[in-house]
């Protein structure tokens, strides 16, 4: 299933979910971890996902994780200091699962 969402089109407002209210933002986070850590275990990359469900590539979700254009993503997860400690914690947890998963690409 990881690899079907990562396919999928990311929705035009998902970086506006970072800032809504802090439940909006709490979900959307929670998600995103629980994405990139899947495809983390389960060795998901570009060339896996599947053609039937992948949308154009600039607009795919795993593009808008792990593509060159995800530096405002990473920055924003950087910058933005949440007040509630779960939410900086799942922040947290995001970035480094992007890393990680960037750094496991380029070794290989």
């Amino acid at each position: 299933m990881v690899p079907c969402i990562l396919a999928a089109k990311i929705p035009w407002c998902a970086r506006n979910l970072l800032v809504e209210d802090e439940d909006t933002a709490r979900r959307w986070l929670r998600f995103m971890v629980n994405i990139t850590q899947a495809a983390l275990d389960e060795n998901v990359t570009e060339k896996s996902l599947p053609v039937k469900y992948k949308a154009a590539s600039p607009e795919t979700t795993y593009c808008y994780l792990y593509g060159s254009s995800n530096q405002l993503l990473l920055d924003s997860l950087l910058i933005h200091n949440y007040e509630d400690d779960e939410l900086n914690q799942l922040s947290n947890t995001l970035y480094k699962n992007i890393k990680m998963k960037k750094i496991l690409t380029a070794m290989s």
